[in-house]
């Protein structure tokens, strides 16, 4: 079950002249339920402004430019992603235990009532362009936007009875391009022949430019652990939120079969420690988008697209527990045997391997680049 309420108001204003010159601006003011108790309304805003050089009098004379629009926007807007009761403290009735007659009441979620709206503010520029009598149709973005009160979930200490709670926290800013392209190789609608391909491609980059000292103590929380198989999540001032943080590693050592891992000092050790932990890549692409083709033919239509993303990394954790972390006493990948480390002079991307599961911390050695091209659909 979940209720939420929501009330707003919204103003919208446009204007344009002699379908060249163009204007827009929108005011709102918006409150929700799922906010805390004193920060329950926020007011956002956005102005746009665009030019359709297309209809310029110069340009009216030249037959390959069909369309040619120039925009700009700048503007904030609230999110509302979060669950329906997060900012609120709630209790549930222990129906299993009565005494004398009444029931007890637990709580159940630690609610925060200074919990306020996300402030995404974004400047956008962007060309729209037609070309060659409709054939080529192209689109041109730029964005850069600032999320101020970004919401985050705090951990907390287990003396307080929750792992977490909610808190406006941080200050987060995106920067990307975002590109599409379509060409009609054949366009032949007297014979019911078009034919077209199509790609896009959008790139972003996100930095974390403030961070509270709440949570740069649950980051410190985080890493207290000695014993890290699995990347968590570390965010840190002018790195990205998807950053992989581990230690740095030189490889299999030929002699002892051990890994030779690098201390932040630069000095090599055997021994791994959470200190140690840098940032070894991004898991989110420096590319990604789709690109296919489509035909028509009298009422037949043949379509394929394909998606790809290259540029970012990925921790292998599947070559962690199958290969280097793999039970020896149970059925393993070949690798397990063929390209570990067995004895002096051996070099090998894998250390010794024994009769019980080898415990494998986060080190770059399982650091590897991601680039995928996935066919998505052909009908």
């Amino acid at each position: 079950e979940r209720t939420v309420r929501r009330l707003g108001l919204l103003l919208n204003a446009n204007y344009a002249y002699d379908n060249r010159y163009l204007a827009d601006i929108s005011v709102r003011r918006d409150g929700s339920s799922q906010f805390g108790a004193n920060r329950r309304y926020g007011t956002f805003w956005s102005a746009g402004l665009g030019w359709n050089v297309h209809n310029e009098a110069f340009f009216k004379e030249n037959p390959n430019v069909n369309r040619l629009k120039l925009r700009a926007s700048y503007g904030s807007s609230g999110s509302l992603n979060i669950p329906a009761y997060r900012a609120q403290t709630r209790y549930t009735f222990g129906v299993d235990n009565v005494y004398d007659g009444d029931l007890g009441a637990v709580i159940m979620g630690l609610g925060n009532t200074e919990l306020g709206w996300q402030d995404v503010r974004t400047l956008n520029l962007g060309i729209d362009v037609t070309l060659f009598n409709e054939r080529l149709d192209m689109r041109f973005d730029h964005y850069k936007s600032i999320t101020h009160n970004t919401i985050t979930s705090v951990s907390l200490a287990p003396s307080n009875g929750f792992s977490s709670y909610s808190e406006n926290l941080g200050k987060i800013q995106n920067t990307g391009y975002e590109l599409y392209a379509r060409y009609k190789i054949i366009d032949n609608k007297s014979k019911g022949i078009i034919w077209s391909v199509n790609a896009a491609a959008v790139t972003n980059k996100n930095i974390l430019k403030e961070l509270s000292n709440k949570l740069k103590a649950s980051n410190t929380r985080a890493n207290a652990s000695s014993n890290q198989k699995v990347p968590n999540i570390m965010l840190e001032e002018g790195q990205a939120i998807n950053t992989l943080f581990v230690v740095r590693s030189l490889g299999v050592d030929p002699v002892t079969g051990a890994e030779v891992l690098l201390k932040k000092d630069g000095t090599t050790t055997f021994s791994w420690a959470a200190a140690d932990k840098v940032a070894a890549g991004i898991t989110d692409p420096k590319w990604n988008g789709t690109f296919g083709s489509n035909l028509t033919y009298k009422g037949l239509e043949l379509n394929v697209i394909f998606s790809y993303r290259f540029g970012g990394q990925i921790y292998n954790q599947t070559l962690v527990d199958k290969v280097q972390g793999a039970d020896t006493k149970y059925n393993v990948d070949r690798r397990a045997y063929d390209l570990g480390w067995t004895k002096p002079g051996d070099e090998s991307m894998f250390t010794r391997m024994g009769t019980s599961p080898v415990t494998t911390r986060l080190s770059s050695r399982f650091v590897q680049d991601e680039n995928t091209l996935s066919l998505n659909s052909a009908s």
